[in-house]
């Protein structure tokens, strides 16, 4: 008499594993996984080699199967790079007018000067990000008309002005960086419109047209407070 032994699935294996260096890709936010110089191609969005395991001996068994999820990353181009470093001179030359004001403006300037702080600082931190990510260096501290290729951005102030600037208080203060102001944030419209027109990165981009939109409503406001005799 013989004896038939049954079918068995076959006991599950270990579950699929992902890597360290996938599970941080992951985590990071999309521009962390932008390639090292401009002009390469975005990563492609791949899935995983699906694997099928058949079990020898039980026809009809399922196949498992480990699908990864896709990863990508937007391009970029040099006008993003121009973008990114352009703004970061923009925007700390913005924080040391707006330093200035802090102990010189009136009450309504001082208050300008607060929000022109809030306002620009996460924008900073995040120019800086892309920078690091895209394997270019963030412009250093210091004057920012005094970067490399700041003379190709319009509405900087000259170290001159801003040391001229300095040394006034009160009403002279206000009327003098209410003006320099003006000039400041439409060069930075204008920069933030070149990134809307040449720019490859969708994020960039984005954030251009933030601040295009941010900076007219801004200086609509400085120049209400200029024409105040």
């Amino acid at each position: 008499m013989s004896r038939r032994t049954a079918c068995r699935p076959a006991p599950p294996g270990p579950a699929p594993t992902v890597s360290t260096a996938a599970r941080a890709r992951a985590a990071l936010p999309v521009w962390a996984a932008l390639p090292a110089r401009a002009g390469q191609p975005a990563w492609a969005a791949v899935p995983a080699l699906v694997a099928v395991v058949a079990l020898g001996g039980c026809g009809g068994a399922a196949p498992t199967a480990a699908v990864a999820g896709p990863t990508a990353s937007p391009v970029f181009s040099r006008a993003d790079v121009a973008f990114a470093a352009g703004m970061t001179a923009h925007h700390r030359q913005a924080l040391e007018l707006a330093e200035l004001a802090g102990t010189r403006a009136g009450a309504e300037v001082r208050a300008l000067a607060a929000a022109t702080r809030g306002a620009r600082e996460p924008q900073l931190h995040q120019l800086a990000g892309w920078l690091r990510a895209w394997g270019e260096p963030v412009p250093p501290a210091g004057p920012a008309a005094g970067h490399p290729g700041s003379g190709d951005l319009p509405g900087l102030v000259g170290p001159a002005e801003v040391r001229a600037l300095a040394r006034l208080r009160g009403a002279a203060f206000d009327r003098r960086f209410l003006t320099l102001m003006i000039a400041h944030d439409e060069g930075t419209a204008k920069t933030a419109g070149r990134e809307k027109a040449n720019g490859a990165n969708p994020e960039a981009r984005a954030l251009a047209a933030t601040i295009a939109d941010t900076q007219s409503a801004e200086i609509a406001r400085i120049q209400q407070l200029a024409a105040r005799p």
